[in-house]
């Protein structure tokens, strides 16, 4: 178990010390996050509110 703790601290110094975690969980480009949006829409749009997909409808 505190081998596991050890390995996550590592992990956490050494993505910060290095810039890891700004470069690739932080770097959010406005493009980006635009066309997300508009695909979210657009799949709200095809999908509709208020019906259950495959999946959903089994559970």
């Amino acid at each position: 178990m505190w081998l596991l703790v050890i390995n996550g601290l590592a992990y956490l110094i050494y993505g910060t010390y290095t810039g890891h975690f700004i470069r690739r969980l932080l770097n959010i480009r406005p493009m980006a996050a635009y066309r997300n949006v508009k695909l979210e829409i657009k799949q709200l749009r095809i999908h509709g509110t208020g019906e259950y997909n495959l999946i959903q409808r089994v559970l």
